[in-house]
């Protein structure tokens, strides 16, 4: 189908058409009949796809178009010639003209009315979030709507908002916005703003974060208090997570958790270490606290070792150094049991009437794992030779010694290695 555009959009009067159709009628008879068909003097007939009379409510025109016939030529549909356009934009009554003719130049007309109307409503479209949250007691301020038209174009000043939003209650709040065209048609949005607490409740602790605790001392939660801003106090709500086991020393964490009635939640740590201070528990002594004169000979002495510690194992190390109190060599070894545990001591005494005595001090030391050291000294002494210094004096200078803590100056065992035990 063949189309071209000469449109108006002037109301429809019969004067034009009859002038359109008298032009077109002139210039088809003109054109050459051929001698076959000069006795067709009936014209074809046009018929429109569609209705006569068409509303456009919006949108863009498509023409359904026409179909002509002939009772010579038969279907000449493809000769129909078509004028007009439609502006929908544009209000008012547009007319679409259909011309077609024969073989013979009998022509036919006809034409369709279209009426484009403004029946659409604002097109209100909401800016921002929808729905909205709000912070509780935090301002609103309305990201504000668009509005446009098919007709009017922007019509977003004329836009009216109903509604209000408390953000100092808690709540769901709808704003409504309309706005009308020119020959009112009315647009419509709204908007949900809910006014939420969402801010978590904070958590105090009672005491410090960090706390130390020794070991197999009872451990005591201070507890901590809850506040929301809008819940108020709920520290009745909150749950501790985690356990301290007072009786092994180590790292434990509790976690304080609350939550309110919005359900936002709040979290606090503390971090409880309990520790080993204390000093394992020894026992030392010796079978015998003087040796009687051996003519030098070696002397078996029973040394009797104890260690424990509530918080871990324990080693205990040995060692031994003696003074003379006239200077000479001096002799001394540790006797050890099958597991390598000290269980004794060998001692040397002195040789003949005439030695001037000495003194062996065994230093005795327990260490527990966590570093806490125990020490206990021993004394064994060998008497004098007849007419030397008395005995008590080398036992009075040796409990000097140890009471000061100054090593020895003379001959010395070295520690033995630890010895664990529980």
């Amino acid at each position: 189908m063949d189309s071209q555009h000469a449109a108006s959009r002037t109301p429809v009067r019969q004067n034009l058409f009859q002038l359109v159709k008298g032009a077109l009628s002139a210039a088809l008879l003109c054109a050459a009949i051929p001698a076959a068909s000069a006795n067709d003097t009936v014209p074809p007939v046009i018929t429109l796809n569609g209705s006569e009379v068409m509303t456009l409510n919006g949108g863009q025109f498509v023409d359904p178009g026409a179909t002509a016939f002939d009772d010579v030529d038969g279907d000449i549909s493809d000769r129909i010639l078509v004028w007009g356009s439609v502006d929908s934009q544009i209000e008012g009554i547009y007319e679409i003209f259909y011309q077609v003719s024969d073989a013979s130049g009998n022509n036919a007309f006809t034409l369709r009315r279209i009426v484009v109307v403004d029946g659409i409503a604002p097109e209100v479209r909401v800016l921002g979030d929808n729905p909205m949250v709000v912070a509780w007691k935090e301002s609103f301020v309305d990201p504000g709507v668009s509005a446009l038209d098919t007709f009017d174009g922007d019509v977003t000043a004329s836009v009216r908002v109903d509604g209000s939003v408390d953000t100092q209650v808690l709540g769901r709040y709808d704003l409504t916005y309309s706005v009308s065209d020119r020959v009112g048609n009315v647009g419509y949005a709204r908007r949900s703003v809910v006014v939420a607490d969402v801010t978590a409740p904070v958590i105090l602790l009672s005491g410090s974060d960090r706390m130390s605790v020794e070991c197999h001392s009872s451990f005591v939660d201070a507890g901590a208090m809850a506040m929301d801003d809008h819940d108020g106090d709920i520290s009745a709500r909150v749950a501790v997570t985690g356990s301290v086991d007072a009786d092994v020393c180590g790292t434990y964490v509790l976690d304080y958790m609350v939550a309110d009635a919005a359900g936002n939640a709040g979290h606090a740590q503390r971090i409880v270490t309990v520790v080993d201070t204390t000093a394992p528990l020894l026992e030392a002594s010796v079978a015998m606290r003087r040796l009687m004169s051996a003519k030098g000979q070696m002397v078996d002495v029973g040394l009797y070792l104890s260690a424990s510690d509530g918080c871990g194992g324990v080693s205990i190390a040995v060692s031994v150094t003696q003074e003379e109190v006239v200077g000479s060599d001096a002799d001394a070894m540790l006797i050890t049991d099958a597991d390598g545990a000290v269980s004794g001591l060998r001692l040397r005494t002195e040789d003949g009437s005439s030695h001037d005595g000495r003194v062996y001090m065994i230093i005795v030391t327990a260490t527990d794992d966590h570093g806490n050291v125990a020490t206990k000294h021993l004394v064994v002494s060998v008497p004098h030779g007849k007419g030397k210094k008395p005995i008590e004096r080398a036992d009075a200078h040796a409990q000097a010694v140890l009471s000061a803590g100054v090593a020895l100056p003379h001959d010395s065992l070295a520690p033995s290695a630890p010895t664990s035990r529980g």
